[in-house]
């Protein structure tokens, strides 16, 4: 069997959490000897050249940014037809909706041998025509990866997929990323923050999906009887403008620190002493594994598939969605008793050992020898 040719296709290389575990899997899959390529369908962004350092090309379509199935969209799904045709690869592996849709579509229309379509989330946004949508490709698809079970559960159960489709892999971090030694106090002086206030952080794109505002409604509350406590937002996105004036709503601003984009989590993580995450809806969120591999309490939202991360009481806590004063109470526990919170995140260290990079690797890895065990 010759070497298998793999293509992924993404709509951009932003600083996400699906994006940033492929900058971690697929060299290793080169390593492996398996060729992989990355397509971004509507712009490259900011992770496209840390992806071509790691020795993995990075090809960019330049499609229309909306899914309006209009003239400029379908000669964007031709374009990558063409591209994927000439380059004869053996397996399409497509990420998200904006990209799972048209890339399955080009593959189709290439006849690639093996097409393979990544969901990463519980699209419950997902309406009647999109449900619709992803059934008709499933048809033609060979494997859905999803990356946990309630994943599974919501595209068998609620979308209609048929659950021999359905494979779970769960997403993995690299640990050895998380062996790095930080001089607190000087990132501390670099970033602005007091050299001794208890860290309560997040990390997250701003958008409505991470649900902010309950995060920063429990800050409100905490700050009432822990009025040292900062708190750190870190990532970008578009509701960047609206999440300040809130704080400025709720008169905290003085305590919120929003570091926008970064490319040095591994050095900010050992900073914060309780991870938050206030997700309305979740896959299986790579900043949790992050903080879990850094010894980080947590407390979540009980969505997706946190409850397969987030041990409740064991490796941090799970409290109900949008409900801030739960959020709240569960954070100053772990301020309140500085035992717990080391126990849990140790508990969390060492769970994170079932969910590394290479378990992913040797899943994907198996899936694609199967699925070409046939030859091309």
């Amino acid at each position: 069997m010759s070497k298998i040719k793999v293509l992924r296709v993404l709509p951009s290389l932003e600083m996400g959490g699906v994006e940033k575990t492929l900058i971690s899997l697929l060299p290793r899959l080169k390593e492996k000897g398996i060729a992989v390529k990355v397509c971004t369908l509507y712009r490259r962004d900011i992770l496209a050249d840390e992806m071509e350092r790691a020795g993995i090309p990075v090809i960019n379509i330049g499609m229309r940014a909306r899914m309006d199935v209009d003239l400029k969209y379908l000669k964007g799904i031709i374009r990558l037809a063409r591209f994927i045709k000439r380059e004869r690869f053996h397996i399409v592996h497509t990420h998200l909706y904006r990209a799972n849709t048209p890339g399955r579509i080009a593959a189709m229309l290439a006849r690639v041998p093996v097409i393979i379509a990544n969901e990463h989330n519980v699209d419950s946004w997902k309406g009647t025509a999109q449900r619709r949508m992803d059934r008709m490709l499933a048809r033609f698809t060979d494997r859905i990866i999803v990356v946990s079970r309630r994943v599974k559960e919501f595209y068998v159960e609620e979308v209609g997929i048929p659950e021999k489709k359905v494979e779970v892999i769960y997403n993995g971090v690299d640990l050895n990323r998380f062996e790095k030694k930080v001089d607190k106090q000087k990132k501390r002086r670099e970033l602005g923050l007091p050299g001794d206030a208890p860290l309560v952080g997040t990390v997250g794109r701003l958008q409505p999906q991470k649900d902010h505002k309950t995060f920063l409604k429990a800050s409100s509350l905490i700050l009432k009887k822990f009025p040292r406590v900062r708190f750190l937002i870190v990532g970008g996105g578009s509701l960047r403008k609206e999440l300040e004036a809130f704080t400025k709503e709720l008169g905290i601003e003085k305590n919120v620190h929003f570091l926008g984009e970064r490319k040095d989590i591994e050095e900010i993580l050992p900073l914060i002493d309780i991870f938050v995450l206030s997700s309305a809806r979740e896959g299986f969120p790579i900043t949790v594994l992050e903080a879990m591999a850094y010894g980080l309490p947590v407390v979540a939202t009980k969505v997706g598939g946190n409850p397969e991360l987030v041990k409740d009481r064991e490796t941090g806590f799970l409290v109900s969605p949008e409900d801030s004063w739960l959020l709240a109470e569960k954070i100053m526990c772990l301020l309140k008793d500085r035992k717990l919170s080391r126990g849990l995140g140790e508990r969390g260290r060492e769970r994170i050992k079932s969910f590394t990079i290479e378990k992913m690797l040797e899943r994907t890895i198996n899936l694609y020898n199967k699925l070409t065990e046939n030859g091309f």
